[in-house]
């Protein structure tokens, strides 16, 4: 009873500090989902560029990228937004 106690005491805080930490989780999971990329940037490069530049290379990349992505989809779910409120029945 008292395990239950304490996981619901500690689930309850999470849940309080969710737009604190969330910033963080984000960050952790970009973290992890680029460091194999300039992990092999860094083997790869004929010069040894510092690791802080290439980070930087990758995240504006990254950056970049969502951003073309974006720009690419938005034109078209604005031309196809009223055409699918129209099939959608009553």
């Amino acid at each position: 009873m008292a395990w239950l106690g304490l996981l619901l005491g500690v689930l309850c805080v999470l849940w309080l500090l969710g737009p604190v930490l969330t910033p963080f989780v984000i960050a952790a999971i970009l973290a992890y989902a680029l460091a194999p990329v300039v992990q092999s940037i860094q083997t790869r490069s004929l010069r040894r560029l510092p690791r802080f530049i290439i980070v930087l290379v990758v995240e504006v990349l990254l950056i970049v990228s969502i951003i073309g992505l974006v720009l690419l989809l938005l034109p078209v779910m604005v031309k196809q937004l009223p055409l699918l409120k129209d099939q959608i029945p009553n």
